[in-house]
């Protein structure tokens, strides 16, 4: 398995002392002296802020002995934070679910909270910043108007109308000030995935989400929340460094054990045109975090058909948090319309077309007005990056 696609050839590795970290939580290893280096620059606030959200989950290890008394306050402190903001986070989860559900609007919910919820020892060991809740996408307006509602206002770049969801992004980003409560709002489950019928496979195969009590509430089968960790993550994210992912995948593999349906993770790959890369990251999760994956399944994903207009969007997608020069937002929009409409383009004109279409641009000037607007980085990515290397520098 010598040619077999690594994690590096999409997006990042951890660093040493970052994968020994990641080490010490899926396997109570002993922690490396790069380890607990890395865990006193994150509690003297030194180091990336995706650094203290793994804190919760090293509580209970054997390895937190050696910790000092000042990073284990911290850990302690984490813990009882997210055990706090869980109940939180349940209590808006079910009123949400309650009253799409009055509407015969059937939610799912994704990432954080489900698997907080079920595969998770204690909630409390897995921090979320926000809920994920996807919508069938004819439901779509009347679940926003419902949110609305409850309260929930439009954050960032769709407060200013420039987000058409199912278009050019997959979720809408709403916050309850309140509560201090946010909520992404999905129209498609992936970000890389926005074609029509996209998720018809996550839907028919989406378990009752038993926790929030009697109704209809959905949540992705563990083989796809799999795949929508490794899907979701596999970059480092603009927002914090983006290892959770791992965790969750190693987790939900190690606890469905036998029962993991590989061939139903292989189907979806396939269809979201993604094998290569989800092969790349269960590699990695099997060499470094013992995660139970077949060598005959990475081979299998590995042989997917992989476009390389579909390899160089999901290669520029984690660039993004390196680096946002205009060239590369170039061709990560170039890449991204030939992935949404499937083929590859051999003129500019079915470029511009769907650009246009993502961008809302009506006529000419419209488009000429996009073009400009969005000529200079975009607002939040220059503020998350500057957040980014404020909590980076030594």
């Amino acid at each position: 398995m010598t040619d077999r696609p690594r994690l590096r050839d999409f997006g990042d590795e951890p660093a040493p002392a970052l994968r020994d970290l990641l080490r010490a939580i899926a396997l109570d290893a002993p922690l490396t002296p790069g380890a607990i280096d890395l865990l006193a620059k994150a509690t003297a606030r030194t180091a990336d802020a995706g650094i203290l959200r793994l804190l919760p989950a090293l509580r209970g290890k054997r390895c937190t002995e050696e910790l000092s008394e000042t990073i284990r306050t911290d850990m302690e402190i984490r813990y009882r934070r997210t055990a706090a903001r869980y109940m939180l986070f349940q209590h808006v989860a079910r009123q949400i679910s309650r009253v799409l559900q009055d509407e015969r609007i059937t939610p799912l919910f994704l990432k954080g909270f489900p698997l907080a919820t079920t595969f998770y020892a204690s909630p409390a060991c897995r921090p979320m910043s926000d809920l994920d809740i996807a919508v069938a996408p004819a439901d779509y307006p009347a679940a926003e108007a419902l949110l609305l509602k409850l309260g929930f206002v439009p954050r960032g770049e769709e407060a200013q109308g420039r987000a058409i969801p199912g278009v050019n992004i997959h979720a809408m980003a709403f916050h309850q000030p309140d509560l201090r409560v946010s909520v992404d709002l999905h129209h498609h489950v992936f970000a890389a995935s926005l074609w029509n019928g996209a998720d018809h496979g996550l839907w028919a195969a989406a378990h009752p989400f038993e926790a929030l009590g009697a109704g209809a509430a959905l949540t992705l089968a563990p083989e796809h929340h799999v795949l929508h960790a490794c899907v979701h993550g596999y970059g480092r994210s603009i927002h914090q460094l983006s290892v959770r992912w791992m965790l969750d995948a190693d987790l939900i593999l190690k606890r469905q054990g036998r029962d993991f349906r590989w061939a139903l993770l292989e189907a979806e790959a396939e269809r979201h045109r993604c094998g290569p890369l989800v092969a790349a990251a269960l590699g990695y999760l099997a060499d470094h975090l013992a995660s139970p994956v077949p060598t005959a399944t990475l081979a299998r994903l590995a042989a997917l058909p992989m476009a390389g207009f579909d390899r160089a969007y999901f290669r520029q997608s984690a660039r993004l948090s390196h680096s946002s020069n205009r060239s590369l937002r170039l061709r990560l929009a170039w890449n991204a319309c030939q992935r949404q409409a499937g083929k590859a383009f051999h003129t500019p004109l079915p470029f511009i077309t769907l650009l246009a279409r993502r961008w809302g641009a009506g006529s000419p000037n419209a488009f000429a007005r996009a073009i400009i607007r969005r000529w200079r980085e975009p607002t939040f990515l220059r503020e998350r990056r500057a957040r980014g290397i404020r909590q980076e520098r030594p």
